[in-house]
């Protein structure tokens, strides 16, 4: 900790010596860069000692109890039931010295609600055994013992192996892996680092042949950057299957172990980019009620990759649904797609004529008419990947064409349902069904969607779904309607 500290503090240090250099006399300025160094590692460690003596918790009867804080003090108290998933992570150092992070997650919280950073190894595997029997016992009311972790490997194989990536898979995943987030970082170096060379590149070649160029190779170093990130994430990814969670293990440079509880699972969404579909492999992410310490905006990755066929039996061995076929959205909905992207070249030729107009740069704008050509592919390719099914149990909304994301989220799960319609979806007749869950994904707007369906049946179709919503809570509360009977007191 106190190393940590001090490398977050030791900028302050490089700045001030820095500027001592440049203002006072050598030798002042090295007694001050001197001075500088020690009272950050003074300061670091007397701030790590501190809190190490300070830090304390407790396994009681009922509640994980932890008290923290050097200047102001924190204490807690959470109840073994309200514990939703006991993650531990390790990096590179970690490993070294033995040591692990644990974070303890709790239903309705928006991050870790205990972060114990530097705990032994053995310690963190018994805190979340201990934690996870605890809660077991606190639902259930089940003694069973499932050790899966001893005090060395971060995976003992016991339980069900649902799951575990092969190196076809991993190498596979390298490949067809893309962040966009990544892929800006990307852009955004070569634009601070070489804009001398970007420019030169610009007076070389016109715009219309370097811009696809500029694409391609930003793509391709995107992927290349997230293949790797992806590879040692995802590095010897085991899924197991407990009495009632899946556990789960991951990482390299990295290690990850962490818990996804079945009775708080909301949706499933299997995903396949457009590179990773054509070769028919797919990704399964699980959204959980409340936080979840994930990698893909609130959801668990319980499939890295695998073929799609492996992707939904597994899918169909935690939710029980029937392979779905999916109805699409009227065909007026692919006229206006082609509509839309008739207007955005339309949007790129007047901005083109602007440019040129205005001397900001001259090149022959004109030529980007010939994107008309693409519009009806890309409306068509658009249209054929949108779709619905409803089962017995299960809504089931398929989107998207460059990532393709098929939401499966059974009746009971459902929060709310609405249709919507836009002003432009209204000179159509269209409307949007949203289903809405208690996911992190939720929360954040990416839910289940049937986008532009026919406006009556968006209508009729949120009538079902909520039907069938509260028949499902209705069965699933039948227990305990005796409750409320009987003579008032």
């Amino acid at each position: 900790m106190a190393v940590e500290m001090a490398l977050s503090l030791i900028w302050i240090a490089v700045f001030l010596i820095i500027g001592a250099f440049s203002l006072l006399d050598q030798t002042i300025a090295m007694l001050l860069a001197a001075t500088s160094i020690l009272l950050v590692v003074a300061i670091s460690s007397f701030y790590a000692i501190a809190y190490y003596n300070r830090f304390e918790y407790d396994l009681t009867e009922d509640t994980f109890d932890v008290h923290s804080g050097v200047f102001s003090r924190r204490n807690r108290e959470i109840p073994y039931y309200r514990v939703q998933n006991v993650s531990i992570s390790k990096n590179i150092i970690h490993r070294l010295l033995g040591i692990s992070e644990v974070r303890v997650e709790t239903a309705g919280g928006q991050s870790s609600e205990v972060h114990l950073r530097f705990v032994t190894d053995a310690e963190s595997y018994r805190l979340q055994e201990e934690l996870t029997e605890r809660k077991r016992q606190e639902e259930h009311e089940s003694e069973e013992d499932v050790t899966l972790f001893g005090s060395t490997p971060m995976v003992q194989e016991k339980g069900t192996k649902l799951f575990e990536i092969s190196s076809t898979e991993l190498a596979l995943l390298g490949v067809v892996s893309f962040d966009l987030r990544l892929a800006i970082l990307v852009v955004f170096a070569l634009a601070f680092f070489g804009p001398e060379t970007v420019a030169q590149l610009f007076d070389i070649f016109p715009i219309l042949v370097l811009a696809p160029v500029a694409v391609v190779t930003l793509y391709l170093i995107g992927a290349a950057v997230s293949g790797i990130v992806a590879v040692t994430n995802y590095w010897n990814f085991k899924l197991f299957e407990l009495t009632d969670e899946l556990r789960y293990s991951r990482g390299l440079l990295r290690q990850f172990s962490g818990s996804i509880p079945l009775e708080k699972i909301q949706t499933m969404i299997v995903t396949e980019n457009v590179l990773a579909r054509r070769f028919g492999y797919g990704k399964l992410l699980i959204e959980t009620a409340g936080y979840s310490p994930s990698e893909t905006s609130g959801s668990q990755t319980a499939v890295p990759l695998a073929t799609l066929d492996r992707v939904f039996s597994l899918s169909r061995s935690i939710e029980p649904f029937d392979d779905p076929t999916f109805i699409r959205p009227p065909k007026r909905t692919r006229q206006r797609y082609l509509h839309r992207y008739v207007y955005l070249v339309f949007g790129l030729l007047a901005a083109g004529y602007a440019i040129d107009w205005a001397g900001f740069y001259e090149f022959q704008w004109y030529l980007l008419a010939g994107l008309f050509v693409l519009t009806p592919i890309a409306a068509h390719l658009k249209w054929i990947h949108i779709g619905f099914d409803v089962q017995d149990d299960y809504i089931i909304t398929r989107v998207g064409f460059w990532n393709r994301r098929t939401h499966i989220v059974p009746f009971h799960r459902v929060q709310t349902v609405f249709d919507r319609q836009s002003i432009f979806q209204r000179r159509w007749n269209l409307a949007s069904l949203t289903v809405d869950t208690a996911g992190t994904r939720s929360l954040g707007g990416q839910d289940a969607v049937a986008p532009d369906i026919d406006a009556e049946t968006a209508r009729k179709l949120r009538e079902l779904v909520h039907d069938r919503m509260q028949a499902e809570v209705k069965i699933r509360h039948a227990p305990f309607d005796w409750i409320g009977e009987g003579t008032p007191v």
